[in-house]
């Protein structure tokens, strides 16, 4: 489009052009489509072009495409430049062939500098001993470090001390910081509201300019304080900082599900100009609660400013939806944007449907839309078949490949509630089979599992597997904790009424009692 609109303007371009278009390219074909053209029109590559060729086939091939693009440089009667070595050294597969490849093109004439051992911190400063092999190496060629050295180092820290030891061991050596090294330190603060205050007074003192990321920095310390991040947001405002759209979308999370917060925050949006996100619209969405003519109003502006939604967006809308005719004009919607249904956007809609031939129907189309079910999605389709599903023999074949597919990772305790609950309900009861499903469900929970017992339903469990239904509560409790799960009463005021009456009475829910867990309670 560049070069189309250049010829239509009479502008002919030049190698350089050529060069920046090149950087540009996605994909090798295109890259190499650019050099054709270029030469078609008459135009000499140079190492310039050769090195974005470089680039282009390094992140394509990896190490031996860069050499191949080397070769063609150096055929080409082209001397390769410290930009070469640099995307080189940023191809190789590890430290040992970056050093290699230094040498290498030393013998060609190029000599290493700041840059190139930059671009070795960029690409093994996490590897075992990689970050302080570039300093070495930087130090023997008594080449000075520079601000971007110190960023990268200081990415690589562990912790504020030991950010700041670094800090002063490179200004001792004359480099001196910029915004991002206080960025980078004002992340290492972690959640220190304290720490983060000095991080700024030291920048402060500094003279050292803030930017846009300091803002969004400062303001993720501030945590979920609104008047906090709204004195942060006050304060770099005087210092000129202009707030970007992630800066106004942590603002957005900030406002602790208040609407009238979120509408503040987005009309400072609007009248600053910045362009909202999927996240942004996101966060919106959230703040409208249960307000789907709200919801409507601001899906119209965001879309209207810019914003693009993914599946994440047409999930909360979903959430807003009272039925599934509803539903279904947001999903129509949702393929005519072209965007793909992903696991919030399933547990949304197994939470609307109300007939089991629809629940399955959704259940085995997910597979050919590559949705990986995760818990949320495993608690909505198992809620959904308790709670909407008739009884049958269409619902009980449903719920066992639910079921059989359920792994460790999938398993909270709201899965396991749910699950136990739709085991019960569907399953002949005091069959064998209630037995059977429930015994695997609870095998295939991940040990050590937190079960909050209010709302586990201990009565139809106990009942389901031959245990105490004159102490249901004790016995489902029981049966749990021998599973290698971890059953908890502290979760509601019933709850926790029960565990003291337990303690009272010198109860062990936990125990096994005499006679093992299944029959501890029928005493």
């Amino acid at each position: 489009r560049v070069l189309a609109r250049m010829d239509a303007e009479g502008v002919a371009p030049d190698v350089s052009t050529y060069n920046r278009i090149m950087s540009w390219c996605a994909s090798v074909d295109a890259a190499e489509r650019m050099l054709e053209e270029m030469r078609a029109r008459g135009l000499v590559p140079d190492t310039g072009t050769y090195n974005a060729l470089l680039m282009v086939h390094a992140e394509a091939g990896g190490e031996a495409a860069a050499w191949r693009v080397l070769e063609r440089l150096r055929d080409a009667g082209w001397k390769p430049n410290l930009a070469t070595l640099n995307r080189l050294v940023a191809a190789c597969g590890s430290l040992e062939a970056a050093k290699r490849a230094i040498e290498e093109m030393r013998g060609l004439g190029v000599a290493p500098a700041a840059s190139t051992y930059n671009a070795l911190l960029r690409a093994f400063g996490s590897e075992a001993g990689g970050a302080g092999e570039a300093i070495a190496l930087l130090q023997a060629e008594d080449a000075a470090p520079t601000t971007v050295t110190l960023n990268l180092l200081l990415q690589k820290c562990r912790d504020l001390e030991e950010g700041e030891d670094l800090l002063g061991v490179m200004e001792q050596l004359g480099v001196q910081p910029n915004s991002v090294t206080f960025n980078i330190l004002l992340k290492l603060c972690g959640t220190d509201r304290e720490e983060g205050a000095r991080i700024w007074a030291m920048m402060q003192e500094r003279a050292v300019a803030p930017c846009e990321w300091t803002l969004t920095a400062r303001l993720k310390l501030c945590g979920g304080d609104v008047a906090a991040s709204e004195l942060v947001w006050e304060e770099m405002r005087r210092h000129g900082v202009e707030a970007n759209t992630v800066a106004y979308n942590l603002r957005l999370e900030q406002c602790g599900g208040s609407a009238a917060c979120g509408e503040r925050v987005w009309a400072q949006m609007r009248e600053a100009g910045a362009r909202p996100d999927e996240g942004t619209l996101s966060s919106l969405l959230r703040l409208c609660g249960t307000d789907a003519a709200a919801a409507e109003r601001v899906w119209g502006e965001a879309c209207g400013l810019g914003a693009v939604p993914n599946a994440a967006c047409f999930t909360a809308r979903l959430g807003l939806c009272r039925n599934a005719e509803e539903a279904r004009r947001v999903l129509a919607d949702m393929d005519a944007a072209g965007v793909a249904p992903d696991e919030g956007t399933c547990s949304a809609l197994f939470k609307l449907l109300q007939s089991v031939d629809e629940i399955a129907r959704l259940w085995n189309s997910m597979p050919g839309a590559s949705v990986r079910p995760d818990a949320g999605t495993y608690a909505a389709v198992l809620g959904a078949l308790r709670w909407r599903a008739e009884r049958g023999d269409k619902a009980r074949a449903l719920l066992e490949r639910v079921l059989a597919s359920i792994e460790a990772q999938h398993t909270n305790t709201t899965v396991l509630t749910m699950g136990a609950k739709a085991i019960t309900w569907l399953l002949p009861r005091n069959s064998g089979a209630q037995k059977r499903a429930l015994d695997d469900l609870f095998s295939r929970a991940a040990r050590g599992t937190v079960v909050a017992m209010p709302p586990f339903p201990c009565e139809p469990v106990a009942e389901a597997l031959d245990l105490s239904t004159r102490h249901p509560e004790l016995a489902a409790t029981r049966y749990l904790a021998a599973a290698g799960l971890r059953p908890t009463w502290e979760t509601d005021a019933r709850g926790r009424a029960l565990a003291r009456q337990w303690r009272k009475q010198g109860t062990n829910p936990l125990s096994r009692g005499p006679g093992g867990a299944r029959r501890a309670s029928k005493r």
